[in-house]
């Protein structure tokens, strides 16, 4: 599923138009997929079979929380504070929530994309102007919530919850929750 999500990832480079469920779908087969395989790895090998398909579950949305924030990232922070290179994602030909989103909003941009008359810093202003982070980090905190839900469907000891739901806010907050 990752090695697929992967290819339907590059397959949609610099597809201006494309809708937020292929997104989505597509970021489902890659990071979640990778998150949702971690979890129930982990599940298996503890013993907890009866749990493995929630654990799933709340990988799987975990995955789509993370890469939800990820994206957010490119658009709001430096490269010193997400530590991580911002904006390669655009420059790369991948487009994702926030630029789906501006699109969306503001298709005229459509085609000054289309003809590389659309910078980095374009992108990053057109993004800020749509309300594109803000729409991305809604869509992030419904894959949250719905977490929350998966988690408390797994009996499982408060301490053990405590650091499913630890993983699940630092996937949702990230650098956001060092000192912003």
């Amino acid at each position: 599923r990752v090695c697929v999500g992967e290819l339907e990832q590059f397959i949609n480079n610099r597809n201006f138009s494309l809708s937020v469920y292929r997104y989505l779908k597509i970021i489902s087969g890659k990071t979640a997929a990778l998150f949702e395989a971690c979890f129930f790895a982990g599940a298996i090998l503890a013993g907890d079979e009866e749990n493995a398909k929630k654990y799933m579950r709340a990988g799987r949305y975990i995955g789509m929380v993370f890469q939800l924030n990820d994206d957010c990232m490119d658009y709001e922070e430096s490269e010193d504070i997400a530590r991580k290179s911002v904006m390669s994602d655009f420059e790369q030909g991948v487009v994702t929530l926030p630029l789906i989103y501006t699109f969306s909003k503001m298709p005229d941009l459509t085609e000054k994309a289309l003809n590389s008359e659309f910078s980095a810093d374009d992108a990053v202003r057109a993004v800020k102007k749509s309300g594109g982070i803000g729409f991305t980090r809604a869509v992030s905190r419904a894959y949250y919530e719905k977490c929350l839900r998966t988690i408390e469907k797994i009996s499982l000891p408060d301490d053990k919850r405590k650091r499913l739901v630890s993983i699940l806010d630092k996937a949702y907050n990230g650098v956001r929750a060092k000192g912003k």
